[in-house]
């Protein structure tokens, strides 16, 4: 499995991916465009023979680094891969000077909730009713290595 920067030319692969991990939810491919056009904005895929399995997109602006998705394929959960995700955007975050991570996730993805406290998350609050469905958010954070 190779990980690798996420471009604007990965746009089908991440399309594709957000159609398989979230259904309904997805974000469009303008949104997906989005992401990686915005100051800041950076992500990765993790590929494996047959193409891509994993992504990631995120921001850093300034002190603060956010992820904004995550995504693993139905069949690739639970081999690492938003391990390894976690780990290249802490990295980066931190390389560009960022102090404090971010992010928020549905309520009701237990999973997800792991693999962050895994790696030094905390939640820090939640938004009550947040998704469409009613599910709220919980808002997670950590501080970058020092």
């Amino acid at each position: 499995m190779g990980l690798r920067r996420a471009t604007a030319a990965d746009r089908g692969d991440l399309a594709a991916l957000e159609r398989a991990c979230f259904g309904p939810d997805a974000w469009a491919g303008d949104a997906i465009d989005g992401a990686l056009a915005r100051a800041g904005g950076l992500g990765w895929l993790v590929g494996a023979p047959a193409g891509p399995v994993a992504y990631l997109l995120a921001a850093v602006l300034f002190e603060d680094a956010e992820l904004l998705r995550v995504g693993v394929a139905p069949g690739e959960r639970g081999r690492g891969h938003g391990d390894l995700l976690l780990q290249a955007f802490a990295a980066e975050a931190e390389a560009r000077g960022a102090t404090r991570l971010l992010l928020e996730v549905r309520a009701d993805n237990t999973r997800a909730h792991a693999l962050y406290a895994r790696h030094g998350w905390e939640m820090e609050g939640r938004r009550r009713r947040y998704y469409a469905d009613g599910c709220d958010a919980l808002l997670f954070a950590r501080r970058a290595a020092p």
